[in-house]
This record gives structure tokens, C-alpha cells and sequence, in this order.
């Protein structure tokens, strides 16, 4: 019951299924079927769908699930359908879009994927691209360049090269001290531990059980005892004490 056209290809076999002249197998009942001869591209149709094949490297239609799409043959970029969503994809180090669970890249070039169907970048060979984290849309750092970075749903800044940027710690925006720079820091969601430090005898702010006081390095610096100012003395000098 099979079929074959003038150059040897199978058309219609036992199991219902359809090639073309380059081998291509195309499943399914077979209602009309125009074949190739001579290189010529023609329709070819299976279970009743219109679908081009490509021949001697001529990029025509192909037909998956009653959906038009694309595809590459010789290193010809044609866009490709994926789970209904129009995607292109890289051949040949030709930058292209790609929707799939996962990273692409050809050649060292960058493309897109797509997680969780949120369309993000990723970084290859030291670009710097966009990258969703819980739904927020960061940056990364790569090759010592200082981008956004997401923690726990919030953008964040993170430092890369000795640059003082804000970390967020349970979902409240503090900063940290990098390469001997003072900057905030936050311990919990209340200022209740340390809120700054001092780094080469610079007065910063520290807060304990939530007030605010200062401390200095060798020098005479207030203190909060339960609540209570009291003058305190680093160096061993006698302060008064409420």
C-alpha cells in the first residue's frame, strides 16, 4: 500500500506515514500529497495540512499542529514555533531569540530564554543581561561590572569591585560594608542590632535594643543601657553613668 514518487521516496507507508524526497518523515494519514522532482519545492500535505518541505537548501514553511513555522536549513535563520509562541533560534553565531527552559547560546553570543515564561537575558562572556529572580526583573554582575540584583522578591544592588551598594535581609533595604566603607546594615526587619559600624575611627551610628547612639574607636562615645544615655569612655576615663 505504500507509494513512491519518480525518485524513490516513500510517500504513504503501511503505518499511515509520509516522507519527502530528503527523507523528512511526516506521521500521519496522508489526504493529498504533492511530491519533489527535479529539486522543485512543492506542498506537501499530511492529515489534511498543507506543509512545505525544504529541498537543496530552500527554506520554505513547515506546518507542526496546523501551526506555520520555520525552520533552518544551511545556516538561514527562520523564526520557529514553540508551544504556540513564535521563537527564533541561533545558527551559526546568528543572534536570535529562543523560548525554552533554559540557556542558548551559540558561539559565545547571548540570547534570550525564558523561564517561567518571563522573556530574561543571561550572561555570556562577560555581558552584562537582565535576569528575573522571583518574578522581579535584576541585573547580574559579571566580569566586575556592578548591576542590580534581586533578594528574596526585592532589587538590590551588590557590589563587585569594592563598591558600596545596598543587600536587602528579610525584605527590608539596608546597606553593608564593603573594602572598609561604612554603610547601614539592618539585622531582621527591625534596626535592632547594628546599624553602623566604624571602620578607621569614623563615628557611625549603632543602634541597640532600637535607640540610637554613637560609638567611636579610642575615643569618648555615648551608649544606650536599657533604654538609659550614658557617657562611656574607651580609653579608660571616668564618665558619668544615669
Amino acid at each position: 500500500g505504500s507509494v513512491e514518487d519518480s525518485v524513490g521516496s516513500v510517500l504513504a507507508g503501511l503505518d499511515g506515514s509520509v516522507e519527502d524526497s530528503v527523507g523528512s518523515v511526516f506521521p500521519g494519514l496522508v489526504v493529498v500529497v504533492d511530491v519533489i522532482v527535479g529539486g522543485v519545492v512543492v506542498d506537501v500535505i499530511v492529515g489534511g495540512v498543507v506543509v512545505d518541505v525544504v529541498v537543496g537548501g530552500v527554506v520554505v514553511d513547515v506546518v507542526v499542529g496546523g501551526v506555520v513555522v520555520d525552520v533552518v536549513v544551511e545556516g538561514v535563520v527562520v523564526d520557529v514555533v514553540v508551544g504556540g509562541v513564535v521563537v527564533d533560534v541561533v545558527v551559526e553565531g546568528v543572534v536570535v531569540d529562543v523560548v525554552v527552559v533554559g540557556v542558548v547560546v551559540v558561539g559565545g553570543v547571548v540570547v534570550d530564554e525564558v523561564v517561567g515564561g518571563v522573556v530574561v537575558d543571561v550572561v555570556v562572556g562577560g555581558v552584562v543581561v537582565d535576569v528575573v529572580v522571583a518574578g522581579v526583573v535584576v541585573d547580574v554582575v559579571a566580569e566586575g561590572v556592578v548591576v542590580d540584583v534581586a533578594v528574596e522578591g526585592v532589587v538590590v544592588d551588590v557590589d563587585v569591585v569594592g563598591v558600596v551598594v545596598d543587600v536587602v535581609f528579610g525584605g527590608v533595604v539596608v546597606g553593608v560594608v564593603v573594602v572598609g566603607v561604612v554603610v547601614d546594615v539592618v539585622v531582621g526587619e527591625i534596626v535592632v542590632v547594628v546599624v553602623g559600624v566604624v571602620v578607621g575611627g569614623v563615628v557611625v551610628d549603632v543602634v541597640v535594643e532600637g535607640v540610637v547612639v554613637d560609638v567611636v574607636v579610642d575615643v569618648v562615645v555615648d551608649v544606650v543601657v536599657r533604654g538609659v544615655v550614658v557617657d562611656v569612655v574607651v580609653v579608660g576615663v571616668v564618665v558619668d553613668v544615669l
